[in-house]
């Protein structure tokens, strides 16, 4: 028998995490809900455990790997550059590149159970989020999480998440959900304490959140040192975020962790509606035809290629925008050959910001595909690249959507230092009510390419918020 290929393998090893994560439960004893009764609830309960904490353990085992192969590689490719050996180079680069995309597809599975764990409620996975770039894994304290974890975890009827294993927590070390009572599960953060070291700066903390004796903290930075009054000075930060996120969650008031603004959640809850129903009619054109290209409200244009069969996806996505934006023309590719060719591919280039639904693996605060309400095997498909999803959002036919609902939208110019898709284009949208603005960020774009919601139901509400202020 033909040895499987390194891809198929990972491949594999993903499908089989994924059936811990998410079947487990209903796999050992069925689909269970609270209206069953607290006896089978509790049963179901403890079955979903058990498959959270064998996913998470291959989870740890696949990264760590991958990580380990990729510190040699980044080895390789630094002695490879000084070398100036450009074919080795582009292949390590490329080997490379394939092993960080693996890390995030496995990363995702943990998002989706943190997003689980905290009801699917968006807004509190960007508070936990704060765009810092995570080391490796195995340069972690992973041994020590996961001995955490795993008392934790001892009793059915808890699980603890190991937040380095997701792309989206940053505030702690473990999320920890507990089903004690299952009438009224609870979620608690966790800040793993270890060290002698870490033992006095704890204590030093507690004992000035109460004293408030500066000369105390003078003497043991004296005492202690330079090192550990760093550490005393990140362990206070991490504190006052865990403290700052509290009262977020709680008064839905407060400051932004990364921008340092005020932030003010609304109490009432806007219902988004989303194109899920859409997007499972093209995975079934897209198996039959090959390829599927729609507009959503009259401005989100998807494509869905098959990649055996379209070598370039990109420009496949493109020639069918052009030609949806411009009915009844003659294709320029049957006039003019190769010169048509490179024109569209020049307009195409100048005028559509192409979305790869992949993206999305790279974007900690987007829904986790494997929560996308899609078939299991068109998901793998996406994931490996055998179907192609593509996006492009026409900024200005929504201004006109959201000019029917009579607000007032267009482009302002944006301060210099942000990195997001629109300041690259050195301007953002914004869409006024009155005297009350919203600008529109990656934030409003991740929703509509990432989290499956339609951009007519974005406009609503915005509509209603500008209302409301």
């Amino acid at each position: 028998m033909e040895e499987k290929s390194d891809k198929d393998k990972f491949e594999n090893e993903l499908r089989t995490i994924g059936v811990f994560a998410f079947e487990h439960g209903t796999n050992t004893v069925g689909l269970v809900l609270p209206k069953d009764g607290k006896k089978k609830y509790k049963k179901f309960i403890c079955a979903c455990h058990v498959g959270y904490g064998l996913a998470q353990d291959r989870i740890i085992e696949g990264v760590t790997s991958i990580e380990t192969e990729l510190k040699e590689l980044k080895a390789q490719l630094r002695k490879a550059r000084r070398e100036r050996r450009a074919k080795d180079i582009e292949k390590i680069s490329a080997r490379i590149e394939v092993l960080h995309y693996r890390v995030v597809v496995l990363k995702k599975i943990a998002d989706s159970l943190a997003w689980l764990f905290m009801n699917f409620e968006g807004w509190i996975i960007r508070r936990h989020c704060l765009g810092i770039k995570k080391g490796y894994l195995v340069d972690s304290n992973i041994a020590s999480a996961k001995e955490a974890a795993g008392k934790i975890n001892s009793n059915p009827l808890c699980f603890a998440l190991i937040c380095d294993l997701t792309t989206c927590f940053q505030l702690c070390d473990l999320i920890e959900i507990d089903f004690s009572d299952i009438t009224k599960p609870k979620k608690i953060l966790i800040e793993l304490k270890e060290g002698e070291m870490n033992e006095k700066v704890l204590d030093m903390l507690e004992s000035y959140s109460i004293t408030q004796c500066d000369r105390a903290l003078y003497l043991f930075a004296k005492v202690e040192g330079k090192k550990a009054l760093g550490q005393l000075a990140r362990v206070a930060k991490q504190h006052y975020r865990m403290a700052e996120l509290n009262t977020i969650i709680k008064t839905g008031k407060g400051k932004d962790l990364i921008t340092g603004k005020e932030i003010n959640i609304p109490d009432k809850y806007y219902i988004e509606e989303d194109y899920f129903e859409e997007f499972n009619d093209m995975v079934k054109l897209c198996r039959k035809e090959k390829n599927a290209v729609t507009c959503i409200d009259d401005c989100l244009f998807v494509g869905m290629f098959d990649t055996e069969t379209f070598g370039s996806p990109q420009f496949a996505f493109k020639h069918a925008i052009y030609h949806l934006l411009n009915r009844g023309e003659e294709c320029r590719l049957d006039r003019k050959g190769n010169e048509a060719l490179n024109e569209i591919r020049k307009i195409a280039s100048e005028n559509y910001k192409i979305m790869d639904l992949r993206t999305g693996f790279y974007t900690p605060i987007a829904t986790p595909l494997y929560l996308w309400p899609i078939d299991k095997e068109a998901m793998f498909d996406i994931i490996f690249g055998r179907i192609v999803v593509l996006s492009y959002l026409d900024i200005d036919k929504l201004f006109q959507i959201a000019s029917v609902m009579g607000l007032e939208a267009g482009w302002t110019k944006v301060q210099s230092g942000r990195s997001d898709y629109f300041t690259r284009l050195g301007k953002r949208p914004f869409i006024k009510k009155g005297e009350e603005v919203l600008l529109m960020g990656d934030s409003t774009l991740g929703k509509i390419y990432f989290d499956g919601i339609r951009p007519v139901s974005i406009v609503k509400v915005w509509n209603e918020r500008l209302s409301e202020l």
